[in-house]
């Protein structure tokens, strides 16, 4: 009896025994099963992550600004020469790509960049920039899409790049006196770029009768993208030059050793013309320096100030000064002159400005005002 009794509790424990084992195989089972899912869970969210960031780099890739940003952080760096050599610029024989990339480099300087888009240009499809350097307009830069995506979007890149100074297609228009070199970037312009030759201009129109007229001659030279350095010589002289829009004016010269004479020359007929508007000099000692159409203009002046007849009063020349000598040959020169004629009459004063460009001539060994013009 006892005997049988031990048996049922063996098999029994046995029994116990099995259901513990299975259960602790059932769950040795479920944490491999959670530890896999867990990993293949964590390999998923991880290669989602990566993904994304590939996604969201795409995507700021491909929006226009973001390509703008990296080009002008660029222009600021040793890459601006690669920039000018990936751009869809046009030289002629006056520059190339070193001397563009030298201008940028001295317009930018410490300047900071910008750029806005530009007004009647830019599109979403056709991104259009101006890009300035502090408070100046450097040049228009436009982009287009890539060919092939390089990831989820295609990106931009740079297309075309030209300039404020000059634009591509624009002529610019250099006036110098006739038989002057003209140098452009260091190089000679040929008179092939010639437009126009024996140009009479103001203020020696009217002394042909006199001395040989002086006459200017026009280079025009297109396709530039920066507005060039120009230098003209002329008879020993290295011209000063004027700009305005897209033409450049050269200046006759001034020559040191004659300012001397034009200046008293000038100073005597401003006077001359002064005493005789208060009645304190005459038409015929104003006319004895005058030539012409100068004449003939101090011949129908009243002596605006007829007034003063008959009244005491003083006068003085304040101020007086001249400038802008410009000599055309040897018997011709111009000369700006300035004075404030003041007048005191007792129970009155006035302060009459005055101001005046001669035209010289050199005739017989005298010199006369043949032109004159109110500045």
């Amino acid at each position: 009896m006892d005997n049988v009794l031990d048996n049922k509790k063996e098999k029994t424990a046995v029994k116990r025994k099995r259901i513990v084992r299975k259960k602790k195989t059932k769950g040795i089972s479920f944490k491999k099963f959670l530890a896999i899912y867990s990993i293949v869970l964590g390999a998923i969210g991880v290669f989602l992550l990566i993904l994304l960031f590939f996604f969201l780099k795409d995507y700021e890739s491909s929006i226009p600004a973001n390509k703008m940003d990296k080009i002008l952080a660029d222009m600021k760096t040793s890459k601006l020469e690669s920039i000018i050599e990936d751009a869809n610029i046009e030289y002629n024989e006056f520059e190339d790509s070193a001397y563009i990339s030298t201008k940028l480099k001295e317009k930018i300087g410490e300047n900071e960049l910008s750029y806005s888009k530009k007004l009647g240009e830019y599109s979403a499809s056709n991104p259009v920039y101006t890009v300035s350097a502090g408070d100046e307009d450097l040049c228009t830069i436009s982009l287009k899409k890539e060919s092939k995506k390089s990831g989820f979007f295609r990106n931009w890149k740079l297309e075309d790049v030209t300039f404020a100074a000059v634009a591509g297609s624009d002529e610019l228009n250099i006036t110098v006196p006739t038989n002057s070199t003209v140098y452009l970037n260091g190089i000679e312009v040929s008179d092939s770029y010639k437009t126009s030759t024996g140009v009479e201009f103001e203020p020696c129109l009217n002394v042909s009768k006199y001395v040989t007229t002086p006459t200017e001659e026009v280079y025009t030279v297109t396709g530039l993208n920066l507005m060039p350095e120009l230098t003209v010589n002329y008879e020993g002289y290295e011209l000063e030059y004027e700009t305005s829009d897209n033409n450049l004016t050269a200046l006759y010269p001034s020559v040191d050793s004659m300012y001397e004479t034009a200046s008293a020359n000038a100073m005597e007929v401003l006077e001359c013309y002064g005493k005789y508007i208060i009645n304190r000099g005459s038409l015929e000692t104003l006319s004895s320096h005058m030539l012409g159409k100068a004449k003939t203009y101090v011949a129908n002046i009243p002596a605006v100030w007829a007034f003063l007849v008959g009244k005491k009063f003083s006068y003085e020349f304040r101020d007086m000064a001249t400038s802008n000598f410009r000599v055309y040959s040897s018997d011709c020169y111009s000369i700006d002159v300035s004075c404030v004629l003041y007048v005191n009459w007792g129970d009155g004063e006035k302060s009459y400005d005055t101001n005046y460009r001669y035209t010289f001539v050199n005739v017989n060994g005298s010199w006369k005002v043949a032109d004159l013009s109110v500045l």
